[in-house]
Formats: C-alpha cells, structure tokens, sequence
C-alpha cells in the first residue's frame, strides 16, 4: 500500500492503491475525492504525481511480460565485467540469487527448496535465541 502525505504534512493519507480502483472503474476525480474525503484537485496530483495514466497502466499491465523481458535484457546487455567488479561483494550475492531463483522458475524447476532451508534457518534462530 503506498500512502500519500499531503504536503501540509496533515495526518490523513490517501491511498494510492484505493484511488487507481475507483478510476479503473470509472469514477471521476470528485467522486473518488468524495469517497476519500479529499478535494477533487487532491485526487488528481496524487495519480499524477505516481505516474498514474489509465490508459499506460491499462497497457502496461496488458503487456507486462515483453516489456519486462525487454527491461531485462537491455540492463544485461549494458552490465559489464567492469560494472560487476566494481559491485561490493553482498550486492554480487544478492544479484546471483535472484538470477538463479528467476532462472529456476523460468525453467519451471521448483524454488521450494530456497524457502525450505529459509524456514529451517529461521526455526535455528528462534532455537539459539531462546525464544521457544
């Protein structure tokens, strides 16, 4: 859930999430407002401010995988030997893992295994702390 403060650092939030349903469903910015207790103006900047057009959204999500797999390979093609050693160690880690788990689910081997031994060290933890 992604909350918006308004400027005026006020307590009251909107979210941003609730407000893309009720445009998704046709609402226009005075009725979302009036569902939210916010002005019409204030409903509007909160979807502009996100980056929040309907119609981009709509496609984007109609479109998600080629244009992810397209994201993907352009950040590949552009990493470098150089750019990977110039990466500090846990963040060379981190990037193997998430490949090997993508490549795992790509070629539809289970990733059930990762979590297994997850769950497992954690169960350790909990042991060793005493918190039993």
């Amino acid at each position: 859930m992604i909350i918006y403060e308004k400027p005026n650092n006020s307590p009251k939030g909107l979210d941003l999430d609730t407000a893309i349903g009720y445009r998704e469903k046709g609402l226009s910015y005075a009725e979302i407002g009036k569902i939210m207790g916010a002005s019409k103006q204030s409903i509007h900047e909160l979807l502009v401010r996100n980056g929040i057009d309907l119609g981009t959204v709509a496609s984007f999500r109609s479109n998600r995988g080629a244009i992810l797999a397209a994201k993907q390979k352009m950040l590949l093609d552009n990493l470098t030997d150089a750019d990977i050693k110039k990466m500090a160690p846990r963040d060379r880690v981190l990037g193997f893992g998430i490949l090997f788990d993508k490549e795992r689910l790509e070629t539809g081997k289970s990733t059930a295994n990762l979590s297994g031994l997850m769950q497992i060290a954690q169960k350790v933890d909990i042991r060793e702390s005493g918190q039993v």
